[in-house]
Parts: C-alpha cells; sequence; structure tokens
C-alpha cells in the first residue's frame, strides 16, 4: 500500500472500512476499468480511487451498471457464460458402477466483438460456477450422440 492508499483508508472508521471493503469487493470490476494514468496519480492507485468513489460518488458505479457494465468478476463471467459461449465441447467420465460426470473441455467466447478460445482460468470457472447447466448439456449432447 502507498502512502496516497494509506491516507485514503485512514479517513475510514473500522465499521466503514468493513462496509467499504464489502462494496470494493462487490463492485471491483468497474472501479478497476474506470481507472485512468490521472486517476492512478491523483487517487495513489485502485484502492485510493475506490474509496474515493465509496466516500464521494458512489452514483458513478450505478451510473456504470446501468450502462451495462460487469460489477465483479461472478457478474461478468456468469454474463459472459449466458450470452457469449458458442461450441461448446463436452466430455464425460464413468463407469458402468459409477455415475457419469461431465464437464466441458472447450468452447468458443465473445468478448468485445471478437471470438477466441476460452481460456484455462475460464474453463475452470464455468466448470465450478455452472456445473449443474453443463451437466445437463453434456447429458443430452452424449445422449443424442450414442442413440
Amino acid at each position: 500500500m502507498n502512502k496516497e492508499q494509506s491516507e485514503m483508508m485512514s479517513q475510514l472508521s473500522t465499521s466503514q472500512l468493513a462496509e467499504w471493503s464489502k462494496w470494493n469487493q462487490d463492485n471491483w470490476l468497474i472501479i478497476v476499468n474506470s481507472m485512468t494514468p490521472q486517476r492512478r496519480e491523483e487517487y495513489g492507485g485502485e484502492w485510493g480511487w475506490s474509496i474515493n468513489l465509496w466516500l464521494n460518488n458512489r452514483n458513478f458505479v450505478e451510473r456504470k451498471k446501468a450502462e451495462g457494465w460487469s460489477a465483479n468478476y461472478g457478474e461478468y463471467m456468469t454474463k459472459l457464460w449466458q450470452n457469449n459461449v458458442t461450441d461448446e465441447v463436452y466430455e464425460v467420465d464413468g463407469g458402468e458402477d459409477m455415475p457419469d460426470s461431465y464437464w466441458l473441455s472447450s468452447c468458443t467466447v465473445e468478448v468485445d466483438g471478437e471470438s477466441r478460445p476460452a481460456d484455462e482460468h475460464e474453463l475452470e470457472y464455468f466448470n465450478e460456477e455452472f456445473a449443474v447447466d453443463i451437466s445437463d448439456a453434456a447429458r443430452e449432447y452424449w445422449q443424442e450422440k450414442c442413440l
């Protein structure tokens, strides 16, 4: 933590620090994506910018949400999964004495109008957070393929 960030954090009481911390976590992508070189210099980085927004301009974040900005990584990944995933490839593992398990081994994601293969972190997130959706789609895929 640098001097500016430390000074900004010292403005917060213990209860405010806990409230700001939760707000910061819930809105981190907006905070980071709205960082400019000028803001970085003026506020000493993302934390200083975040504390400034929390203390003085929470409407900034609400306006960005209204414009469709994702507030945090989970929200971003959920939107990506629901709206921008294609070409899913499912794998299955199982045996006669055990239930089948399914996972997504690859897919294409569209980010900022550009399509690309999902990276390993995205696949891992999808498989962890959307396991039920993946299992249902994979089960349907493999049943159709095997029939």
